[in-house]
């Protein structure tokens, strides 16, 4: 939700701002940060734990957003969907050992029979 509304913000700063280094600017100003934590009832430790794990992700770079993620918008867009889909590596690993085993009357795991 942060990232969309923080590109949202983007979205409506490009409508008045045509220079993009100063619309990452603004963006990123105590303003707008105040704005993206009002709109979604945040506090700031939470918010800037958030930041930081985009900063770890590569999706912000030196308070700018990766331009690999900011949508080819224009004026005549009405909407635009982000949807962001991702493996975690450890719940993966879960979830195939869970399907290796199936539930006993009794609540204990037993392999499948197919698989003796």
């Amino acid at each position: 939700m942060i990232l969309a509304c923080i590109l949202k913000k983007r979205h409506e700063l490009s409508k008045i701002i045509t220079d993009d280094a100063m619309v990452d600017k603004f963006l990123f100003s105590r303003d707008v940060r105040e704005q993206v934590m009002d709109e979604n009832n945040i506090k700031r430790a939470a918010f800037q734990q958030t930041l930081s794990e985009l900063r770890k992700a590569g999706i912000i770079d030196d308070d700018r957003l990766n331009k690999k993620i900011v949508p080819p918008l224009d004026n005549k867009n009405k909407r635009f969907d982000f949807m962001v889909t991702f493996n975690i590596e450890a719940d993966l690993a879960k979830q195939e050992a869970k399907e290796n085993l199936i539930d006993d009357v009794d609540g204990t795991k037993c392999k499948d029979s197919k698989d003796n």
